[in-house]
């Protein structure tokens, strides 16, 4: 009787214990489930092409729908678009003259041509070529953007919201370094009125810093028939002694776009850059993704008097560096258009990361979904949604501006919408399931429950057996 009652016991507790498991079951599922709002459906994106507003004026036989359907025919990047002469259209504004001349105003969109009647018949064909010309170099540049197979320029950054440029003086003699007055003030003087200009495609800080015991990595050579020492093109991408020179940037969330002017101790003085045998004219070079880096050889007489740099040094060392700024921002260039940053170069680079920043959001919020559905049980929070769904909008609006010729405010929107796009995709909720896939869940279960169910698994068998076989012996009674 004891051993039936201690058998009876045994086996309820092994039937709680699973009962228990069981019922726990559903619990574990309900409570680790997770939750995923449903993402909006992503569009089928039309093909890029940045709209060129153009208007004519004084020609009467030649209508700018003429002009538009001919250009858009030539070339498949840009999409020229007829519109009522104004501040943000291209006008071209014809004028009888006794030889034929093209004149771009400075600080307008406005373009003059004189020619005589005789000349205007002709106008329609030189108008269009001269129109192709211009914009050359931009349509070349967006080629390489909408076209992955094409090399793209290295030298260009990469689009970032927004940019710290750091000018950094770097002393090869620690003991009697010349000294760069006012450098901050000729920096601001310099990049200010530039920074102006492109401001709508990022922000732009500026920040000075000197910096001693810049030794180089290596030893240059002498060169007797110039009787200087002479950077190779070989040794300009070990130039930067990134072990020991300090060039970090302030603002993390910044891309730093760093100018080294590097002063080389009297030893290696002076030091030139040559490229094909050839001395540098500006003895600068640009690196791709980093910035450039100017050498500046101090004259004689001033290191021996004050080791104070000349102003009229400083202020060609600005201008160097100002022009391979724009090298960096892939400034496109402009036959005839006046200035360093002209509005009719701004307006190109403004197209050019317009087209780059909606790309950059297609491509994101494509990817979204695909890594989704990749994991299963990837977390996918509401708010992720609600990003999209406003990364979709301010896309859409960049288009309908970029359709209609009005690049800014094109380019405001596409910014936007790469922001949210970006915040959507890299959501710290998300992210965190993108390195924890179904094999780490295994390896954590694994070491919890095996040594649980075992036992209790074992226990099972048991009892069943031995149910099974009292069964088996109460029928052959």
């Amino acid at each position: 009787m004891k051993d039936n009652l201690w058998v009876r016991e045994r086996r309820n507790v092994v039937l709680a214990f699973w009962a228990t498991v069981l019922l726990g079951i559903p619990c574990w599922y309900l409570t680790t489930q997770v939750s995923r709002a449903t993402l909006p459906l992503i569009p089928t994106f039309e093909a890029i092409r940045p709209a060129i507003p153009v208007a004519l004026q004084g020609i009467s036989s030649f209508s700018t729908h003429k002009l538009v359907t001919g250009l858009n025919l030539l070339q498949d990047v840009h999409k020229f678009v007829n519109v009522t002469p104004s501040a943000l259209a291209y006008t071209i504004d014809w004028s009888e003259g006794s030889d034929f001349s093209t004149l771009i105003e400075p600080g307008t969109r406005n373009w003059k041509i004189a020619s005589t009647r005789v000349q205007s018949q002709n106008l329609e064909e030189s108008i269009m070529a001269y129109t192709l010309k211009v914009f050359e170099d931009e349509r070349q540049r967006l080629s390489t953007i909408l076209d992955k197979n094409k090399n793209p320029d290295l030298r260009v950054v990469k689009y970032n919201p927004s940019y710290e440029i750091v000018l950094s003086i770097m002393h090869g003699d620690n003991e009697n370094p010349v000294q760069f007055d006012n450098i901050q003030q000729h920096l601001e003087k310099r990049f200010l009125p530039i920074l102006k200009e492109v401001a709508p495609m990022a922000n732009f800080s500026l920040e000075s810093q000197s910096q001693f015991h810049a030794d180089l990595t290596f030893s240059p050579e002498y060169d007797d028939t110039s009787n200087s020492f002479v950077l190779q093109s070989t040794d300009l991408k070990n130039f930067i002694n990134s072990a020991e020179w300090n060039l970090a940037s302030a603002q993390s969330d910044s891309k730093p776009l760093n100018f080294v002017v590097y002063v080389p101790e009297p030893r290696y003085s002076p030091l030139v850059i040559h490229n094909q045998g050839q001395p540098v004219p500006t003895n600068s070079f640009v690196l791709p993704q980093f910035g450039t880096v100017l050498i500046y050889n101090p004259k004689t007489e001033h290191d021996q008097s004050t080791l104070l740099v000349p102003e009229n040094d400083i202020e060609q060392i600005m201008e160097i560096c100002s022009r391979h700024f724009l090298t960096l921002l892939g400034m496109p260039s402009i036959p005839g258009a006046l200035g360093e940053a002209s509005i009719w170069r701004v307006d190109g680079l403004i197209r050019q990361r317009l087209v780059e920043t909606i790309l950059s959001a297609q491509e994101t919020l494509l990817s979204i979904p695909k890594i989704v559905d990749q994991i299963p049980n990837m977390h996918v929070p509401a708010h992720v949604a609600t990003r999209i769904e406003d990364a979709l909008l301010d896309l859409g609006q960049a288009r309908y501006f970029m359709n209609l010729g009005r690049s800014r405010e094109a380019l405001h929107h596409s910014r936007l919408a790469i922001g949210k796009a970006e915040q959507a995709f890299f959501d710290e909720k998300m992210v965190s399931l993108l390195y924890f896939p179904d094999e780490h869940k295994y390896g954590v279960y694994m070491p919890l429950f095996g040594p649980l169910l075992l036992p209790l698994l074992m226990a099972g068998v048991r009892e069943l057996k031995l149910f099974l076989q009292k069964k088996k012996k109460l029928s052959g009674e």
